[in-house]
């Protein structure tokens, strides 16, 4: 429970469920490669990518509240950028994401394990932490390059490197 409003959540949890009950399994849909060249700042090469995910704004907030009983205080304050929307595109060799966020992504401060994660499902079986297989950026370097690991199970990760 949170204190001080629930936002959209409530909804988006109906959404969810609903379909579930209603609608069946689909496949997964099989997108056009295309490739994007990073060096390249350019809204037009993203323009006609079609897997997109958005979230809506506003919902990453920090929380520093008391639990029902008062007897604990839970803080959460992973939450620092909001992000709007993330487009996926792939080609023979690579995956690229382009995340937009509504402020600008805060910065890396060296060491933290949870900031701007990329969770990836591989749809396999075997080992993995909450379903997903790969995690992206957990572990982002000093030279801006980021990270690839791949769950040993639970939250056990080793580098894909």
């Amino acid at each position: 429970m949170m204190h001080g409003g629930y936002n959209d959540n409530f909804y988006l949890q109906l959404v969810r469920n609903i379909r579930r009950f209603k609608l069946n399994e689909t496949p997964p849909v099989r997108y056009t490669e295309k490739k994007i060249d990073i060096f390249k700042e350019s809204d037009n090469q993203w323009k006609d990518v079609k897997a997109v995910y958005m979230d809506v704004a506003g919902d990453a907030i920090s929380r520093n509240f008391s639990n029902a009983s008062g007897t604990q205080v839970y803080k959460d304050s992973s939450n620092r950028n909001d992000i709007t929307e993330i487009k996926v595109a792939h080609d023979k060799k690579f995956l690229y994401f382009r995340i937009t966020t509504v402020l600008p992504v805060t910065a890396h401060n060296g060491k933290d394990v949870t900031w701007m994660n990329i969770l990836i499902s591989t749809n396999k079986t075997g080992r993995n932490f909450a379903g997903y297989q790969y995690v992206l950026n957990r572990k982002p370097s000093k030279n801006k390059t980021t990270s690839v690991e791949q769950s040993l199970g639970g939250y056990n990760w080793k580098s894909s490197e």
